[in-house]
């Protein structure tokens, strides 16, 4: 009898043990049973429109545009306040979200291991797993950087070509100028209406030259041509600079869209379609002052409000590249927390070097640096509260 009781007891424990590791195994796999009670195709239906409903989202700003536009302009203030909105969202982002991602991907596979295993593959992981997101996110610093310095290098020397050329003209036209005055001061003695007839010539030339002024620039009086010139040239070279950043940006958000659609993809690839909906619905709250920002720093960049949109709204389809490729290789977390730390590598440097400068080159008063550390405190709020929610 206990020997009977023995066996029982045996049995009933390795019964027990057996069925806790493959309620474990099965409670692993749960979720993926789940994802495939549909057919492929549907899977592929329900993630791809739900990437698409998220990639609306940048269709947002449409609603924007009455509060953006004062007296048929768009508002400087409004402009700068949704730039630096998009700052402290691409900060707040970068920092709360992407970056403890992409670290804690690389500390979550040590766990795995047990005993001595787990000891070193732990030590490994810091050595090498969290080093190379490290070196991820310095690797889309440098990158924008250098992308950046060649923009910038292709510009300058572009307009070195035009302002020789443009200084040629200009002292052709000031030998004119010495002339029309030698011409003047000959005939001040033929009598007021001499006078007045040389004044209104050099004013005639005068302008005709300044309708060939760069960006539009009413040109000064003859006495001053040099500082209108060089007041010209400051004005296009700060537009040009500006728009350098805009298009970092669409950049930087694209390779973020094209994560969130990866994600996207292996929710409803490895959670089933209640995964990927309730990563949709995070997504879209995710997205929705992101894509605010971003519409904000293109229009404070130089863009028009209507290109703003239209590369807005192309950056945000990227995500379904993303969702497409999720579902055909499945999702790498290796991969993915590279991709998120290069995305936060860009995400600083915009904010950090493009936008938050960019406020600092204007005239600062008092209620303007208020407003800019209000909407920069929101956007970190907001990425703050999503983090802590998801």
């Amino acid at each position: 009898m206990a020997e009977e009781a023995d066996l029982e007891l045996e049995s009933f424990g390795f019964d027990e043990h057996d069925h806790a590791h493959h309620h474990h195994h099965h409670h692993g796999h749960h979720h993926h049973h789940d994802g495939m009670e549909t057919s492929p195709m549907g899977v592929w239906l329900s993630a791809m429109g739900c990437s698409l409903l998220v990639s609306m989202a940048s269709l947002i700003c449409l609603v924007l545009l009455p509060v953006i536009f004062f007296q048929g302009k768009p508002s400087k203030a409004m402009v700068d306040a949704l730039a630096v909105f998009g700052a402290g969202a691409m900060l707040g982002d970068s920092f709360l979200h992407q970056l403890p991602h992409a670290f804690g991907g690389g500390h979550s596979h040590s766990h795995d291991h047990e005993g001595h295993d787990h000891a070193q593959e732990h030590a490994h992981a810091h050595s090498l797993k969290d080093l190379s997101v490290g070196l991820s996110i310095l690797f889309g610093i440098v990158l924008f950087f250098i992308v950046e310095k060649i923009v910038r290098y292709v510009e300058d020397n572009s307009q070195n070509g035009a302002h020789s050329m443009g200084h040629g003209h200009h002292h052709h036209h000031k030998r004119h100028d010495s002339s029309d005055k030698a011409k003047l001061n000959h005939q001040k003695s033929d009598g007021d209406g001499s006078l007045h007839e040389s004044e209104a010539t050099i004013r005639k030339r005068s302008s005709s030259g300044s309708t060939k002024a760069t960006d539009g620039e009413p040109a000064n009086s003859e006495n001053h041509p040099a500082p209108d010139k060089a007041l010209s040239s400051d004005v296009s070279s700060t537009s040009n600079s500006n728009l350098v950043f805009g298009y970092l940006n669409l950049f930087s958000d694209g390779v973020h869209n094209f994560t969130d659609g990866m994600a996207l993809g292996s929710a409803f690839l490895l959670q089933g379609s209640v995964g990927g909906w309730s990563r949709t619905l995070f997504l879209l709250a995710h997205e929705l002052p992101q894509e605010v920002g971003d519409f904000g720093i293109l229009v404070r960049s130089g863009f028009s409000v209507s290109k703003a949109l239209f590369f807005n709204f192309l950056s945000a389809l990227v995500a379904l590249a993303g969702t497409a490729l999720a579902l055909s290789l499945g999702k790498d977390p290796g991969h993915s927390s590279l991709i998120e730390g290069f995305t936060a590598g860009g995400f600083i440097y915009i904010a950090v070097a493009g936008v938050l400068p960019q406020m600092n080159d204007q005239k600062t008063t008092l209620k303007s640096s208020v407003v800019q550390l209000i909407s920069l405190a929101m956007g970190m709020l907001v990425a703050l509260g999503i983090s802590l929610v998801e």
